[in-house]
C-alpha cells in the first residue's frame, strides 16, 4: 500500500489487492502464528477497557470489528493481527523514551496504511486511527470503519499506529515492570507525534493536515493527542473516550442497571441473590459448577469474586455492545433479557447467558481460578499491559459496591486493586489526580474535536456529555439509545437518528480542517 502511482488504472488494481489481502489475511502461515502466540498468549476480548475479563483481551477497536462479524472469532482477531504477511506489517524506528534525551535507545513501531484514495503528495490529507489497548490489523484501514469512507470523501491518506506494548509493537522483549515503565499514554502520544514526522518525509506531506480518530481509549487518546499536539494534529474525532480517570468506577454497573430496564435488572438480581445463597452450601457450589460450567472448582473467596467478576463481564459486554449489530452478537439488551425472562428461573437464564458468551468467545469453560488469571496475566499479553495502564495512570476499576446495581459487593475495590498487586507484584498509588490534571478531565479545553458517546454505553459516564462545551469548534454530542464507539461504524438503514447527527459532527470537524469533501 506504499505505491504512490496515482494513474486510474493502478488506483483500480490496487483497491481489488486491498481486497484480496483482506479476504486471505487471516491465512498468515501457522509456522509464524506459533511463534507469535507463544509471545502473546490468545488473550482475546474484553469489552473496551473492562477489567472484568482483562485476561481476554483484545481491545475496543478489534471487540467492535468482532461485534460486525469481520472477525469470527478472538482467535481470528489474534491470528489476523500477530500473523499479518510481511508486506502488510509496516516499521519505523521509534523512540524508547521520548522524555530522558539521555536515553537513545529505539524500537521498531507498526503501521498500515491504506493510500487508495489520497490525493497524493502535498494534496491530501491525513487521517491517523490511533492504535488503543489492544493489537492492530490491515483491517483498521479497510473499510470496517467509517474513516475508510472519510479517506475517500476527502481523498486522504488512511494510517492506523498500534499502541506500544500491544499486538507486535513490542519496545522491549518481554513485559516486566521494568519494562512496562515505558508504557502510558504519554509516550504513546509522542509516539503518534514522532510518527507524523516520519510520515511527512516519507510521504512529502508537511503541510498536509491531519485529523486523528479513536475509541474508548484511542478515543481519549485521539482528544489527548489535538490537546497535546494541536501543531502536528489539526483535528480529532473522539468516540465513546473516557476522558475522566476514576479509581472506584461504580458507575459502571449503575448504566449497566438502567440500560437494561427495571424489569430485567430485576431478573439479574434475582438470579445473583439465589447464586449467592447457593454458592452458600456444598451441594448449591456443585450446582453452579455445572450450570455455569466452571473450569475449576472453586477453592476460596477469590475464586468466587472471580467467578462474579466474570459474570458481571458477560452481561455488562452485551449491554456495551448492545444493537451494534445483533447478527454477529450473541445477543443484545433485549434477546438477553427475553432470555432471563423466558427460563425457569433467573439462575437458569444467568447461566445461559454466561455460557453463550463463552461459546462466542471461543471460551470451553467458565476461568474462576483467581491464581490462573494472576498466572496469565504475569506473561506478556493485552491484558497484561492494559492492567498497567489502569494500575498507574487510569484504573476503571468497575466495582460492583453500589446498591443500585444487580451484582453482589465481592467484585470490591479491594479485588482488584489486589488483582493488580498480585500480577505485578509490585506496590503502585493510581494518580488518577495527575492524569486527570495533565489532560484536564471533563473539563479540557479542546478544540476542532468531536466528543461521541451513547447512552447505553457505560463508559459514557466518564466522557464529555452534551452541554459540555470543550472550546472553539468542539462538540459533545451523546446518542440516545446506542452503545460503545456506534458512530465509528459505516451508516446503515437501521441507524437510530442520533447516529446521523453524531456523524455531521464529524464532518464538521473533517470540513473545518480539510475543506469540503469531493
Amino acid at each position: 500500500f506504499c505505491c504512490r502511482d496515482r494513474s486510474k488504472n493502478h488506483v483500480i488494481l490496487k483497491r481489488l489487492l486491498m481486497m484480496m489481502k483482506l479476504a486471505v489475511v487471516a491465512a498468515a502461515t501457522a509456522a509464524v502464528v506459533a511463534v507469535l502466540l507463544a509471545t502473546q498468549p490468545a488473550d482475546a476480548a474484553v469489552s473496551a477497557g473492562s477489567v472484568h475479563r482483562a485476561r481476554t483481551h483484545i481491545g475496543a477497536l478489534n471487540e467492535m470489528l468482532l461485534a460486525r462479524g469481520v472477525f469470527k472469532s478472538r482467535e481470528e482477531v489474534l491470528e489476523v493481527s500477530m500473523g499479518t504477511k510481511d508486506e502488510d506489517d509496516l516499521w519505523f524506528t521509534q523512540q524508547l523514551d521520548h522524555f530522558d534525551r539521555s536515553n537513545n535507545a529505539t524500537w521498531q513501531q507498526r503501521y498500515f496504511v491504506n493510500d487508495t484514495f489520497w490525493k497524493g503528495a502535498n494534496k491530501g490529507p491525513v487521517i491517523l486511527m490511533l492504535g488503543g489497548e489492544g493489537p492492530a490489523s490491515q483491517r483498521d484501514v479497510g473499510g470496517h470503519f467509517i474513516t475508510a469512507q472519510y479517506a475517500q470523501e476527502y481523498g486522504a491518506l488512511l494510517l492506523c499506529l498500534e499502541h506500544r506494548f500491544y499486538g507486535k509493537s513490542m519496545p522491549l522483549p518481554d513485559s516486566s515492570v521494568q519494562s512496562l515503565r515505558y508504557l502510558s499514554s504519554e509516550q504513546a502520544l509522542a509516539d503518534a507525534a514522532q510518527f507524523r514526522m516520519f510520515i511527512n518525509e516519507k510521504y512529502s506531506t508537511p503541510d498536509s493536515p491531519w485529523v486523528v480518530v479513536g475509541g474508548s481509549y484511542s478515543g481519549s487518546l485521539s482528544s489527548w493527542a489535538r490537546l497535546k499536539y494541536p501543531t502536528l494534529f489539526q483535528g480529532s474525532l473522539a468516540s465513546s473516550a473516557p476522558v475522566h480517570a476514576e479509581i472506584d468506577y461504580h458507575q459502571y454497573l449503575q448504566v449497566v442497571a438502567a440500560s437494561l430496564g427495571t424489569e430485567c435488572n430485576s431478573l439479574v438480581r434475582q438470579g445473583c441473590n439465589k447464586i449467592q445463597s447457593l454458592l452458600a452450601t456444598d451441594e448449591g457450589t456443585a450446582q453452579i459448577s455445572k450450570q455455569f460450567n466452571f473450569c475449576s472448582q472453586l477453592q476460596n473467596e477469590k475464586d468466587t469474586a472471580t467467578f462474579w467478576s466474570a459474570l458481571v463481564g458477560a452481561v455488562s459486554g452485551v449491554v456495551q455492545y448492545s444493537d451494534d449489530n445483533v447478527n454477529y452478537q450473541p445477543f443484545d439488551i433485549k434477546t438477553m433479557c427475553q432470555v432471563l425472562s423466558n427460563s425457569s428461573d433467573p439462575v437458569e437464564g444467568l447461566a445461559k447467558v454466561m455460557n453463550t458468551v463463552n461459546m462466542h468467545e471461543g471460551a470451553k469453560c467458565t476461568e474462576v481460578s483467581y491464581a490462573q488469571t494472576i498466572a496469565e496475566l504475569q506473561g506478556t499479553s493485552a491484558g497484561r499491559s492494559w492492567m498497567w495502564q489502569c494500575y498507574t495512570e487510569f484504573a476503571y476499576w468497575q466495582t460492583a459496591e453500589d446498591p443500585e446495581q444487580p451484582f453482589p459487593p465481592i467484585v470490591s475495590l479491594k479485588y482488584f486493586e489486589e488483582m493488580a498487586r498480585d500480577i505485578f507484584d509490585v506496590e503502585i498509588q493510581t494518580d488518577v489526580e495527575w492524569t486527570n490534571t495533565n489532560y484536564g478531565s471533563v473539563n479540557v479545553k479542546n478544540s476542532n474535536t468531536a466528543y461521541v458517546c451513547g447512552t447505553v454505553d457505560p463508559w459514557h459516564a466518564l466522557g464529555l456529555t452534551n452541554g459540555t462545551v470543550p472550546g472553539p469548534n468542539a462538540e459533545c454530542y451523546v446518542i440516545d439509545g446506542t452503545a460503545h464507539c456506534a458512530d465509528l461504524y459505516p451508516p446503515r438503514e437501521s441507524d437510530v437518528p442520533g447516529l446521523a447527527s453524531a456523524r455531521a459532527n464529524h464532518k464538521k470537524v473533517l470540513d473545518l480542517v480539510f475543506g469540503p469533501a469531493q
